[in-house]
């Protein structure tokens, strides 16, 4: 492999780089810091999380699609790096698909996950008051085809509530390095 080196003189301003050379340059550091380490790690847990969560009932298959769509959401809003966020992201998928492969074809429901990200894009930033366990639990019931049934609602809020929390914590736990 051939290294290029480019001299320059003083006075000369720095090149610009292309968006893949600092991508590659971001990459690189996130490498060498050991978040990418800490963003598998993480991948691991979560898929961990995901797998343990008591799903069951009439529901299930829709507790499913809101859990994974929360998983990819949270990553990429608490995160807050594009690169550890996907990261750990493919790492859960990754394990989904070895441990669980049929619960994995299923929890990408492409109607749900833009009915979710419609709320989620309702409000900017992602904290506003509009976006809530309960505005999730009331899409959930929509999806579960009981739009007014409260129990539902409820189903769907406590579940959102609860997964958020504890994917919060793991985050928090991950210990990434920013810089």
């Amino acid at each position: 492999m051939t290294e290029e080196v480019k001299i320059y003189r003083q006075g000369e301003k720095e090149p610009i780089l292309s968006e893949g050379e600092k991508a590659a340059m971001e990459y690189r550091r996130q490498l060498e810091n050991g978040n990418l380490q800490r963003a598998h790690r993480l991948g691991e847990a979560l898929c961990s999380l995901f797998l343990g969560m008591p799903v069951a009932g009439e529901f299930a298959a829709q507790q499913w699609v809101l859990l994974s769509f929360l998983a990819e959401n949270e990553l990429e809003h608490q995160v807050g790096n594009s690169i550890i966020s996907q990261s750990a992201h493919s790492r859960f998928a990754e394990l989904l698909e070895q441990q669980s492969p049929e619960l994995a074809r299923t929890v990408h429901d492409a109607r749900a996950f833009t009915l979710y990200t419609l709320n989620e894009a309702r409000c900017k930033p992602p904290t506003d008051p509009r976006r809530t366990p309960r505005s999730e639990g009331e899409i959930f019931a929509r999806l579960c085809g009981c739009p007014e049934q409260e129990e539902v609602i409820e189903l769907g809020e406590r579940l959102s509530q609860d997964f958020t929390d504890r994917i919060t914590g793991l985050i928090a736990a991950a210990g990434f390095i920013t810089e």
